[in-house]
């Protein structure tokens, strides 16, 4: 669950050894079509006037690009070794290569790779972002090209 990221600290300080995988999802699909976008609440990263002058879309991109920017931030300062980023759209696009980084990271044979790559299917999802107004999707980037940029989408 991508908001359960927001334990992190909580997790991390009943596990000090824990080992933390956090997949990004490219935040324009996460802003369009995502059943979250509509959530009243955004956890503290928006305040209620900057949230009220934004679409949800555009909340939606402010909330991606901070939640994961703190998430990172703190899996490489806190956890350094034990913490991973991978993004969803590479495992899809490749997953041999990124499930040896994930079974390299948890310390899983590297036999098992082959198989665990062939569960990985890509959802008609990823783009979805594409089908909608290029205008709103245009603010959308605006809001977010910090962050999309950092993450490596764009």
């Amino acid at each position: 669950n991508p908001r359960s990221m927001f334990l992190l600290p909580f997790y991390h300080d009943i596990f000090p050894d824990l080992k933390f995988i956090h997949v990004i999802r490219d935040g324009r699909d996460m802003s369009f079509g995502n059943p979250f976008v509509h959530s009243p609440t955004y956890w503290g990263i928006l305040s209620e006037e900057e949230a009220r002058n934004l679409t949800p879309e555009e909340r939606m991109i402010k909330f991606w690009g901070e939640g994961n920017r703190k998430v990172r931030n703190y899996g490489q300062e806190k956890l350094d070794r034990n913490y991973l980023m991978i993004r969803f759209e590479d495992i899809c696009d490749f997953p041999e290569r990124e499930v040896t980084r994930i079974t390299d990271f948890i310390d899983v044979p590297a036999s098992l790779v082959p198989n665990l790559a062939s569960l990985v299917h890509k959802p008609k999802s990823i783009g979805r972002w594409k089908q909608h107004d290029e205008k709103q999707v245009e603010k959308v980037m605006d809001l977010g090209k910090e962050y999309l940029g950092e993450f490596g989408y764009l």
